[in-house]
């Protein structure tokens, strides 16, 4: 498939040297290029380089997002941090995949449908995803398993092991739920078996801190004051977030096919729901249209004469707003005459036809107005 492609690497851990930036301007020349990213913009030219090889040696995050709507997301975590093992219970090997290279765990999630929109997002919203990983945090990993299965309601399989914390993601959590195109009844169904997530508090702060070592606060301290302070507080706190994280998921229990089955449900359920309040709501509304309507009639009530001539004066101008201004006037002449019951209009609006036979722009009106 033709079209515009975007593609964008980040490199996070460690910036590229002058070799390897060398080396990655042989692919394409027009590409924006810096020791921390390369971004590359695809019109009708398909990227020539392996963007997997590039995750194993270069990159630690990577996007790809189409005019079509197909899109991909790579990211790279330290295998001391992730395990292969752990990682490879949530992939299903199309959609989400995981491998080992040189001492890190890639991980590579992709649309399992090309859905009908594209996705307007950008990598800065998702690399936080790395950083949840690495702690601990196996949400981003449930979600790519439940967006790649949730249209397989023929499927026995068990569900992986479900992350405590589903009932409340993150920001990043939330991007990757939008850029998977996860359906939310999928996953509000998934969440009634994930336990509530006990984060760090204060109290897990203080303590962490309380047990660093006095010359290592130290040159905490010193590097903090040698403009080292993004990154620094970066590594500190998922540092302490490895230490404190508890976040053990409760072992499978639904199959896939179970998980689809009440989501479509609790998606028909809101369906209904949400087409009863509005019936309700529309109801609602018209009975107070209904009430300034009959307010409205009130102030016309004993000028119906009046109203006549206003009428003809407007018709006899032959200019179409005031045919228009007409039309109205007899609408609102109709209603009064049905709500008193004098059973004069019909009469006086057949005199009015045939009064004005040649006139086709009124005539017409009139029978577009229902008189």
């Amino acid at each position: 498939m033709g079209g515009y492609e975007y593609y964008e690497f980040r490199a996070v851990e460690r910036p590229l040297t002058k070799k390897e930036l060398a080396d990655l301007r042989r692919y394409a020349r027009d590409a924006d290029i810096t020791p921390t990213k390369f971004v590359y913009e695809d019109w009708y030219e398909k990227f020539r380089a392996d963007a997997n090889v590039w995750m194993e040696r270069y990159f630690d995050a990577f996007i790809r997002n189409t005019e079509w709507g197909d899109r991909e997301l790579k990211v790279r975590v330290p295998s001391r941090f992730l395990d292969l093992g752990t990682a490879r219970r949530y992939a299903n090997g199309h959609a989400s995949l995981a491998w080992e290279k040189d001492g890190n765990v890639i991980l590579g999630f992709r649309l399992a449908d090309e859905p009908e929109w594209e996705w307007e997002g950008e990598l800065d919203e998702l690399l936080p995803l790395r950083d949840e990983l690495a702690r601990g945090d196996l949400r981003p990993l449930y979600l790519a398993w439940l967006a790649a299965v949730q249209f397989e309601d023929e499927d026995e399989s068990l569900e992986p092991p479900v992350p405590p914390g589903l009932g409340k993601l993150t920001k990043a959590q939330l991007a990757l739920a939008d850029f998977l195109d996860l359906d939310a009844a999928h996953l509000d169904v998934a969440a009634e078996a994930s336990a509530l997530l006990d984060e760090p508090g204060p109290a897990e702060v203080r303590a962490f801190i309380s047990a660093l070592a006095p010359t290592e606060k130290d040159e905490l301290l010193a590097r903090l004051l040698q403009d080292e302070g993004p990154e620094l507080l970066r590594a500190l706190r998922l540092r302490m977030e490895r230490q404190t994280w508890r976040a053990e998921p409760t072992e499978p229990r639904r199959t896939v096919a179970q998980l689809v089955r009440a989501a479509r449900a609790l998606r028909d359920e809101r369906a209904r729901q949400e087409a009863a309040q509005e019936a309700r709501a529309r109801a609602e509304r018209q009975r107070n249209e209904a009430l300034e309507r009959q307010k409205y009639l009130d102030g016309l009530a004993g000028h119906e004469e009046e109203l006549w001539q206003k009428v003809l004066a407007s018709i006899a101008t032959k200019l179409p707003k005031s045919y228009d201004d007409a039309i109205r006037l007899l609408v609102d002449l109709r209603d009064l005459d049905a709500r008193n019951g004098a059973g004069e209009f019909t009469a006086r609006l057949r005199k009015l036809r045939n009064a004005n036979p040649h006139k086709a722009a009124l005539l017409r009106r009139l029978n577009q107005a229902g008189l």
